[in-house]
C-alpha cells in the first residue's frame, strides 16, 4: 500500500521520515509528493534525490560505483537514525535538534549527491 494513501492522522505521527529517491526511477513522483505532504503536515522530512540511479539501486551495487554509493549513504541514514541517543550534540554537529532537515557532505556519500 502506498504511503500517500495513508490519512493525515496517521501521517502525523511519522517519526522524522528521510527519503531516498532515485532520479532513474518512475516511482520518483510519488517519493516526492509524499515528502512535500509530509512536510506540508509539518513533519519533519528530508529527501534525496539521487542522479544516476534506478529503482532497485541496492541489488545493483556489485555492478555499479554509483549503486554502491547509493547503498551507502542508505546505510548512513539508518546508522544515524538507530544509533541509541548519547548526550546532546553541541550546535553545528550538521544533525540539527528535533525537526531539523540535515544534509550529508561529500566525505559522507563518497562523492554522490543529493537534494534536501
Amino acid at each position: 500500500m502506498s504511503p500517500l494513501l495513508a490519512p493525515d492522522s496517521l501521517l502525523r505521527g511519522l517519526p522524522p521520515v528521510h527519503l531516498v529517491a532515485c532520479a532513474l526511477d518512475p516511482m520518483l513522483d510519488d517519493s516526492v509528493a509524499l515528502a512535500r505532504r509530509l512536510r506540508a503536515l509539518g513533519r519533519p522530512v528530508s529527501l534525496r534525490v539521487l542522479p544516476g540511479v534506478p529503482h532497485g539501486f541496492l541489488s545493483l551495487a556489485p555492478l555499479s560505483a554509483e549503486c554502491r554509493r547509493a547503498g551507502a549513504l542508505c546505510s548512513l541514514l539508518l546508522r544515524r537514525v538507530l544509533q541509541p541517543p548519547g548526550p546532546p550534540r553541541a550546535r553545528g554537529d550538521g544533525l540539527g535538534g528535533p525537526g531539523a532537515s540535515w544534509a550529508l557532505g561529500a566525505s559522507d556519500l563518497g562523492g554522490a549527491g543529493g537534494s534536501n
